[in-house]
């Protein structure tokens, strides 16, 4: 008998994967905490928990309700939205550095606010359809190492 099961889940290689969730009370309480907070006007949510407690599975389970391939929980953010995912994970590097090149931000090296604002400027492209931008970050600690270590610009 073939054992599919795997120890973890990972937020950009198994985006399309077929996974069985199962949403637990606590999930379900997230989930509704992120809407109501969000129709208040939050944007920015963090999701805490120790290793192995199922966050990767939580937000990929969230990903897949948001964009309705599966059903897993009922986000009612927006009447007929369209999504974008953006996904991140934690490495040993700068997170401005990863963050302008996931948004294809090509600007000059030296200058920080170039790059924020190059990529303030992708992830709202004017003239495009509306949108709501997830950035989903997932193992923010490594890029806090590295910032922590690292020589200022």
């Amino acid at each position: 008998m073939a054992n599919n099961f795997t120890t973890s889940v990972n937020i950009i290689r198994d985006t399309d994967r077929d996974f069985n969730y199962i949403p637990t009370p606590n999930a379900r309480q997230v989930v509704s905490q992120i809407v109501n907070d969000f129709k208040k006007g939050i944007r920015s949510f963090n999701v805490v928990g120790t290793y192995g407690t199922g966050k990767s599975s939580f937000l990929l389970a969230f990903e897949q309700s948001i964009k309705g391939t599966k059903r897993y929980f009922d986000p009612n953010f927006l009447a007929n939205p369209k999504f974008d995912f953006v996904k991140f994970i934690g490495s040993y590097a700068s997170i401005v550095e990863q963050t302008a090149a996931a948004f294809e931000a090509q600007t000059n090296k030296d200058q920080q606010e170039d790059r924020l604002s190059e990529i303030f400027y992708r992830a709202h492209a004017p003239g495009e359809d509306t949108k709501a931008l997830f950035m989903l970050l997932f193992g923010f600690g490594k890029f806090l190492q590295y910032a922590g270590t690292a020589t200022p610009a």
